[in-house]
């Protein structure tokens, strides 16, 4: 008899605990399944709406945030002599030994030359700085035999250059030889929105000398993209032309600019690459076709993207599979993933993911095995049907680990919770109590020195109607018991209290309760009374 209305004790009390948790839970439980309105159909909205992750120069300015191109300066610091030619309006000076030692300064004339005196005009129109010294000893060599020649920049010349497009100032700009082409956008006060990013035209006379990538510069130091202008060029900025964009998992998600013949590879290397959490196995691909219809596409690296694609990267947590561990386990309930209000706050819940083939024993093992308090002999699975119903499957985890009984490990699916009880042996104290929880039956101790252990009553506790719950085998309805312990706590007129048996819930409330109904109504809902009390 003793055995049966432990059993019950245990029943109630694990149903009174759990199913407060496992119902707070079942929002947290859809959300990572991805089914409550579907986080992956949620976040991979087609792509109708212009730019709907902002415009590619908004992605560009959110991720280059520090990165700052230089100021355009006239210092000679500045140069890159093997990157700088020589135009009118630039300073030399010459050291030559032939061998009698002579110093020259001289400016680069509008003819593009340099006066050397008795020698004569010499041309330097077009020279790399880094050649000049070597470029005038093979000149000079017509008229000395013995020549070298020293040759530094001590003055760079001003240009004028035209910045037109889609820049927010166009016109005309006078500016240092050291700036280079897109330095100009900045002088020019920026991109506009529709701007483009990656095909910026350096030009002369009409034709395109070179296309410049403005997002390659700013987001990866790209240097070769920011060339010296020279004299008589023009900087044009196209309007955009085609764009995508890509969401979910993935380091820098945004709006960008795609060229011609660009693939996903190409735009997963503009974006960062993926995050930890990316399933990269389940990217999609949503695309509008010039009916508007929309089409879904896998994504592979070599995939030719087209103006408009939209791209998302979902969670890798949307497609593993999961369990739900519930009870005394040692990394559960060390951890800070007790679900619910103060009433539940002793249980311990923890999402777990499941490997291959993994069975129980594994997920005890990984999860830091059995606390003092658990009752592993009364551990059970909860497994939903394809019906829509449930299953029990009641285990004995005391068989598995102290005889090695395989028949109690069974292999977890997905969807599975795996409830490990607390032991029947127990006091639960809860409510409006600062630490609510479990705590071993000590024969003698009564309700005072329970609540003592759950840190006492809250400035809410209700301790004139503290009580004490406790199932009686063959009854339909659990017995409660009122205690006064606000009276036996400060000398008052007191009535004699229960004592107490392992497996009692001893409950402070917040209010006043009239009925039993109002009492276990706080702790779980009929669908669980009705299995205990048919």
């Amino acid at each position: 008899m003793t055995k049966i209305i432990r059993t019950n004790l245990l029943l109630l009390v694990s149903f009174l605990l759990f199913s407060a948790a496992i119902c707070h839970a079942q929002g947290a439980a859809q959300i990572l399944s991805g089914k409550s309105g579907g986080v992956y159909s949620r976040s991979f909205s087609p792509y109708q709406n212009a730019y709907p992750q902002g415009t590619p120069l908004q992605t560009l300015q959110n991720y280059t945030k520090n990165n700052v191109p230089a100021q355009i300066s006239s210092s000679l610091s500045a140069v890159n002599p093997n990157l700088y030619s020589l135009y009118p309006g630039d300073v030399l000076s010459l050291q030559l030994w032939t061998p009698a030692y002579s110093k020259v300064v001289t400016s680069v004339s509008p003819l593009g030359t340099i006066d050397l005196g008795s020698v004569g005009d010499i041309p330097v129109k077009g020279v790399l700085l880094s050649r000049l010294s070597s470029y005038l000893e093979k000149v000079l060599k017509q008229d000395y035999k013995q020549i070298k020649v020293e040759a530094n920049l001590t003055g760079v010349r001003t240009i004028t250059v035209e910045v037109l497009g889609n820049v927010n100032k166009p016109g005309e700009y006078t500016l240092p030889g050291t700036a280079g082409a897109l330095n100009t956008i900045k002088a020019a006060g920026g991109l506009t929105p529709v701007g483009s990013l990656r095909q910026i035209e350096v030009k002369k006379k009409g034709k395109i000398l070179q296309t410049l990538d403005y997002f390659k510069w700013k987001m990866f130091g790209d240097t070769r993209q920011n060339p010296y202008i020279e004299p008589n060029e023009t900087i044009y900025v196209p309007t955009i032309k085609s764009v995508v964009s890509i969401s979910g998992n993935i380091k820098r998600p945004g709006t960008y600019e795609i060229l011609p013949g660009e693939t996903y590879k190409d735009l997963l290397k503009m974006a960062g690459g993926y995050s930890p959490q990316a399933e990269i196995n389940q990217t999609k691909l949503s695309r509008i076709l010039p009916d508007h219809q929309e089409i879904n596409l896998s994504v592979t690296p070599l995939l030719a993207l087209k103006n408009g694609d939209s791209i998302y990267v979902p969670p890798i947590s949307l497609f593993q599979q999961k369990i739900k561990v519930i009870g005394e386990l040692a990394d559960i309930q060390n951890s800070s993933s007790k679900l619910g209000k103060s009433i539940v706050q002793p249980v311990g819940m923890k999402w777990y993911v499941l490997h291959r083939n993994e069975k129980v024993k594994d997920v005890i093992l990984n999860l830091g095995g059995f606390t003092p308090m658990a009752d592993p002999a009364h551990a059970w699975v909860e497994r939903k049907n394809p019906n829509g119903t449930k299953t029990i499957l009641h285990l004995n985890l005391q068989k598995l680990f102290a005889d090695n009984d395989q028949s109690q490990n069974i292999k977890l699916r997905d969807g599975d919770t795996l409830v490990v009880p607390p032991s029947p042996n127990s006091i639960y104290v809860l409510g409006a109590v600062r630490k609510p929880g479990v705590f071993p039956y000590i024969p003698g101790d009564g309700i005072k020195e329970y609540v003592t252990l759950a840190g006492g009553a809250t400035v809410h506790g209700v301790l004139s109607s503290v009580k004490v719950v406790r199932v009686i085998s063959g009854a339909a309805k659990p017995d409660v018991m009122n205690v006064n312990l606000h009276a036996e706590l400060t000398g008052g007129k007191i009535s004699k209290s229960p004592l107490l048996e392992a497996g009692d819930v001893i409950f402070v409330p917040r209010n006043q309760f009239k009925t039993i109904s109002d009492i276990l109504g706080i702790f779980t809902n009929l669908y669980f009374l009705k299995a205990l009390f048919p």
